[in-house]
């Protein structure tokens, strides 16, 4: 629901940008989802329902993101582009502090529901953020991103990873 509602945001002030129909095919995806997601059998059909609405969820964005940016799709934890480096560092950041929360509660943040549980992941610190991800970091990077405040060329790529070079990542 919460990315719909960037979707929906970011819709209303690009509405002549090539692929606008695209991204209302995004959001009304997305909310069909939402509905479905009350009715899923078990886990495994919840989490495929969450990988094919994250997919049209950023490809939407990529109707807003000019050519330079480069980002083909979400890729997990691996800086494969700006954008993802971007997306993994602020996903990286969120996800301490709700761990750091649920350990001040007396909790441990690696055994969750949603998430697998593997070795080294805070499975139930990444249950909780996931409803905030859309809104605490990804209208960040947007805002970032379309007013030009970050460009492709404030990354370097370290033959594995893009970074954010020093001066832009303060």
């Amino acid at each position: 629901a919460n990315a719909a509602l960037v979707l929906s945001r970011y819709a209303r002030s690009r509405r002549e940008v090539a692929g606008a129909a695209k991204v209302q095919d995004a959001i009304q995806f997305h909310r069909r989802t939402v509905q479905q997601l009350k009715t899923v059998p078990d886990l495994d059909t919840l989490r495929g329902h969450e990988g094919a609405a994250a997919a049209a969820y950023f490809a939407a964005w990529r109707t807003w993101l000019v050519p330079t940016w480069t980002f083909g799709a979400r890729e997990k934890q691996t800086g494969a582009d700006p954008i993802n480096a971007l997306l993994d560092f602020g996903y990286t950041l969120l996800r301490h502090a709700v761990a750091g929360l649920i350990q001040a509660r007396g909790l441990t943040p690696w055994l969750g529901h949603l998430h697998a549980v593997q070795s080294g992941h805070m499975a139930l610190a990444s249950d909780l953020m996931e409803e905030f991800r859309p809104i605490v970091v990804d209208t960040v990077v947007l805002n970032l991103c379309l007013n030009q405040r970050l460009r492709p060329e404030d990354f370097t790529f370290n033959g594995s990873a893009y970074t954010l070079k020093p001066t832009p990542a303060k």
